[in-house]
């Protein structure tokens, strides 16, 4: 969700330039075939106005394209990645690790456990081990020292069960349940080493909040949320403190709250400027946090950038699918990814790096 400005000054661009640029506007790693007309024209229109198609024949249609859009502010849109490749869910998990992307469990026609893991670099997607225990859709996750935990969530009951996945083994650890009442549709963060895990559906809204260490396997329970209780809210960490908000309790909520766990204290910030909601997705990015999409209903398909320094929010580039909620999202090399959810219908395999 980066504006480029600058880009764009002088003459139609060479073969070369145009090849630049368009590196520089695509996810990290990203390299393009000098001798690909073809990919320089697949990138080029989605970075263009609606509608454009350019002639993969005429290299002046590229020149021209860039002319037309020399000084104008490019807000770029979320790219479509390499599609997720296992079953179409909803309330699945994702956490990031080394680069890495990794995502799974949710709700299919029934409830799954699978995992897997998404290179930026190679633009590939790779199965792993399935998460150990139950399948759950609703949990939460976080990376916290390399390796990630997953928990709560929902099967034939709810859960309190807590994983911790080792990425460079590929291998799933049973640790100490969450003491709390089992619940679905939490959230969780990670700041400072420790993880942090409250609100939830159990079959009551609660907005009790625990500390998790890795280190020792233990809980430690924290001041409660101080908001109105609720299920399917965000959270988010940046900058060693933990933000929560959105979410549905006996109405939907936009309201956002600062945690900080030095001094166990919470503070409330500005409201979250969309409507009100639940099931949207969350993520710590190079400058801020990114929340959007979910469901009040309608549902949503807006993102915006909160910046904890300003207590500020802006909205950016849309997701592209029109009606969006209940995916999944983590932030890889600064960047959000957000995979699968679904409409009001149909239930998604998409992959979107904003």
């Amino acid at each position: 969700m980066i504006e480029h400005a600058d880009y764009l000054d002088g003459p139609p661009k060479t073969h070369a330039e145009l090849c630049d640029l368009l590196e520089l506007l695509s996810p990290p790693g990203r390299c393009i075939d000098r001798a690909s007309k073809s990919e320089l024209c697949d990138l080029l229109e989605l970075f263009s106005s609606p509608g454009l198609c350019i002639d993969r024949a005429a290299r002046a249609d590229l020149n021209n394209a860039f002319t037309d859009l020399e000084g104008v502010l490019i807000s770029i849109p979320p790219m479509l990645l390499a599609e997720f490749p296992g079953t179409a869910r909803r309330t699945a998990v994702a956490a990031s690790v080394n680069g890495k992307f990794y995502f799974g469990t949710g709700r299919t026609t029934t409830y799954v456990k699978d995992w897997w893991e998404y290179d930026p670099l190679l633009n590939l997607w790779t199965q792993k081990e399935d998460k150990g225990g139950k399948a759950i859709y609703g949990g939460v996750a976080a990376s916290v020292n390399g390796k990630i935990y997953v928990g709560t969530g929902q099967e034939a009951s709810r859960l309190k069960t807590w994983w911790e996945y080792d990425p460079s083994g590929d291998s799933w650890d049973q640790k100490t349940d969450l003491p709390g009442a089992a619940r679905s549709y939490a959230v969780a963060a990670a700041a400072a080493g420790k993880i942090y895990v409250g609100t939830g559906y159990t079959p009551a809204y609660v907005k009790d909040w625990w500390e998790y260490d890795p280190s020792g396997d233990s809980w430690d329970q924290k001041t409660d949320f101080p908001g109105p209780i609720r299920y399917a809210a965000v959270a988010a960490a940046f900058g060693g403190k933990v933000y929560v908000g959105t979410g549905h309790g006996t109405i939907h909520y936009k309201d956002w709250w600062e945690y900080d766990p030095a001094g166990d204290s919470w503070d409330q910030k500005t409201d979250f400027p969309g409507t009100e909601r639940r099931n949207a997705v969350a993520a710590a990015v190079t400058d801020g946090i990114c929340v959007g999409t979910g469901y009040t209903p309608p549902q949503y398909n807006d993102i915006y950038k909160y910046d904890p320094v300003e207590d500020s929010w802006t909205q950016v580039a849309d997701c592209p699918v029109p009606e969006y909620r209940a995916g999944a999202a983590a932030s890889v090399s600064g960047k959000l990814f957000i995979c699968s959810g679904y409409d009001i219908a149909n239930t998604k395999t998409h992959f979107w790096q904003c």
